[in-house]
């Protein structure tokens, strides 16, 4: 993100041929959405825990009041759908961008096992989005990177 900003004349600059037409645009919309990724996921981890910390301070943060008198109440309708569609169609996207990259190789999905394929595919994103989160907090900071 660092680099995309400092070169940021190259966007969708016809000069740098597919360089500045396609790869630096899907590298900055691959940053982009891996901070949607981030916030969402901290949102969503989040929120259920303040929650419950308000629901706690109602009874004075009576644990054993809260044990005795708790039941399990789930419903259909308490599901965020547009969340699990979302995280859905993510790991749905990764596994296609996973079996078309090994097709195209000439080799086996699964040729290292099933835990390499199911760690990219719910991790790696996250991952990414961590680091483009802290560099773009740099670079609100203005901090200069060095080498």
């Amino acid at each position: 993100m660092l680099n995309t900003w400092q070169y940021r004349k190259l966007l969708f600059n016809k000069e740098f041929g597919d360089f500045g037409v396609f790869q630096l645009p899907t590298v900055l919309l691959a940053g982009i959405l891996a901070l949607i990724l981030v916030s969402q996921t901290v949102y969503y981890a989040a929120k259920p825990v303040a929650e419950f910390v308000r629901q706690l301070s109602f009874i004075n943060f009576g644990v054993w009041t809260l044990l005795w008198n708790m039941s399990l109440d789930v419903h259909a309708f308490d599901v965020d759908y547009t969340a699990v569609l979302l995280s859905v169609s993510m790991l749905a996207m990764s596994l296609v961008i996973i079996v078309k990259s090994h097709r195209w190789m000439s080799r086996r999905v699964f040729e290292n096992g099933w835990r390499p394929v199911i760690a990219y595919a719910l991790v790696y994103f996250l991952v990414l989005g961590v680091a483009w989160a802290g560099v773009f907090a740099d670079l609100v900071r203005g901090k200069r990177q060095r080498w």
